[in-house]
């Protein structure tokens, strides 16, 4: 412990008293060197930052790339939802066409047997009143020979 602590002590006053006497070109070689390793810690902070600016554009694109087919998936889905409605609502739509197309089939159908009753009703009030009109011609014509 005593040496460890005499000898630290030593070493101090040894720097102390180098520094202290110490030649200006010791002290002009001493800052051309800390000149020198303070460009070199500036030159390695601006690469740092070149690379980290890199690396955060990096990250950035495959962030993106990222979310781009996370957003991609999302609206295939919701592409696929909507399809799917779509395509309920048109099996409705073309149920609902089919009903209508079957009862106007049956309608036109009604309306066929209506007009077919309509024109037989027709044809026989026509030779009713022909017979009639031929009764009566007839017994016009009785009625002139006794005239």
């Amino acid at each position: 412990g005593r040496t460890t602590k005499a000898s630290a002590l030593v070493a101090r006053a040894n720097v102390v008293y180098r520094n202290q006497h110490r030649t200006t070109e010791e002290i002009d070689e001493e800052r051309k060197k800390m000149k020198s390793q303070l460009d070199e810690h500036r030159k390695f902070i601006a690469e740092e930052q070149k690379l980290s600016a890199y690396n955060q554009k990096k990250l950035l694109a495959y962030w993106r790339k990222i979310m781009r087919i996370a957003k991609t998936e999302s609206l295939q889905n919701e592409i696929e939802i909507y399809s799917q409605n779509n395509q309920r609502e048109l099996d409705s739509k073309e149920a609902f066409i089919q009903m209508l197309d079957k009862n106007l089939d049956e309608a036109e159908d009604q309306y066929q047997i209506a007009l077919r009753n309509h024109l037989i009703h027709i044809e026989q009030l026509l030779a009713l009143q022909n017979s009639r009109l031929r009764g009566l011609a007839e017994e016009f014509d009785l009625s002139l020979i006794h005239i």
